[in-house]
């Protein structure tokens, strides 16, 4: 079944396409700025915001085989990574102290 949208969806998109304006603004992608904003991140990563990368995700082995962690000694858990981001954004743009 086709989903419809509905006139409250498409405004929502379209202020939220608003946000981005100026930053990539269609760079790639013409007249589709939703499609360009799935690639946001990787836009700002190739502008110098590499130090970010591990705030899209955990980085979390999966042990489908069996074993566990201690079976690959080179693995480093890092813990800068989107649950620690989302808190720090939350108190920067709420201007708490220290952020």
């Amino acid at each position: 079944m086709l989903m419809q949208e509905s006139p409250e969806v498409v405004s929502k998109v379209e202020d939220l396409l608003k946000v981005m304006e100026g930053e990539t603004n269609t760079i790639s992608e013409l007249n589709h700025p939703f499609v360009e904003c799935a690639a946001y991140a990787d836009y700002i990563k190739m502008r110098g915001g590499g130090w970010q990368s591990n705030w899209h995700f955990v980085d979390i082995p999966f042990f489908d085989q069996g074993g566990n962690a201690n079976d690959y000694p080179d693995f480093k858990f890092d813990e800068k990574n989107i649950s620690v981001a989302i808190p720090a954004i939350i108190a920067w743009l709420n201007n708490t102290p220290g952020y």
